[in-house]
């Protein structure tokens, strides 16, 4: 069993439509921010727990669903030979 060791969280959203999961910076011990998505269903012990302190503080922004638009095509350049 691991251990993760924070010392404060922030910008908490939900990540699925069921609130299962919370995503939020998460500050570490050593001072270094990381984004971290604490789950109900995580194998690890800190997932659930993490999950029931962000829910117990609030402030957590609704899910959305985010749609990404497809990248513009790249011009097709001609075929060139380099000696």
């Amino acid at each position: 069993m691991a251990e993760l060791t924070f010392t404060g969280f922030s910008d908490a959203v939900f990540s699925d439509p069921q609130g299962r999961a919370i995503t939020c910076n998460l500050t570490l011990a050593s001072g270094a921010v990381i984004p971290f998505t604490a789950s109900l269903d995580d194998t690890e012990s800190y997932g659930p727990v993490l999950h029931a302190e962000l829910l117990a503080a609030g402030n957590i922004a609704p899910y959305r669903v985010v749609t990404h638009q497809p990248a513009p095509a790249l011009p097709t350049a001609a075929p060139r030979r380099v000696e």
